[in-house]
């Protein structure tokens, strides 16, 4: 994951909406004033990005993509350019079966400034279009990874002499 600590000067942080006040489903309905009771009232909260991210990267870790797949999107809302939140959203979509969106976020990873996931992202765009059954697309991005003898050359090499039989 990128340390956005190292490049941000403000801390990032994610807003968490809560509401306070008493449940309506606690709510006497013949009691016209409710005495007692605060009227509810939406509180804003702001979590730290390492926080909010360590808590996500759990869901992930536990192939809970649908839930970590939410709090990325909360991430990419407040920060849209968000290298870790692009690129495991990639990896959610992909494992949910949502190839088109997949790309899309390796895609971004790939290109970003801050290249840390380039190579994964290409090795998974890779994947995607495997299992999408996109032969030619694939060998592009393999005969890529090949090319340039990254991390993923060998496993690349594998899968193409796969695609060429």
């Amino acid at each position: 994951m990128v340390d956005y600590g190292k490049i941000y000067t403000k801390a990032p942080s994610i807003k968490k909406i809560e509401f306070s006040g008493t449940s309506a489903a606690l709510e006497n309905k013949d009691d016209v004033l409710n005495e007692g009771q605060q009227p509810a009232v939406i509180i804003t909260i702001e979590i730290p990005y390492k926080d909010y991210m360590a808590e996500t990267q759990l869901l992930f870790g536990k192939n809970d993509f649908k839930s970590a797949l939410k709090r990325y999107k909360v991430v990419l809302k407040a920060y849209p350019e968000d290298l870790n939140a692009h690129f495991y959203s990639g990896l959610c979509y992909y494992n949910i079966g949502k190839y088109s969106l997949a790309h899309k976020h390796f895609d971004l990873a790939e290109k970003h400034p801050y290249n840390t996931f380039k190579i994964d992202a290409q090795w998974y765009n890779a994947k995607t279009f495997y299992v999408e059954k996109k032969d030619e697309e694939c060998k592009v991005v393999l005969k890529k990874i090949i090319s340039d003898n990254d991390y993923y050359a060998s496993q690349a090499k594998e899968l193409l002499n796969k695609l060429n039989k």
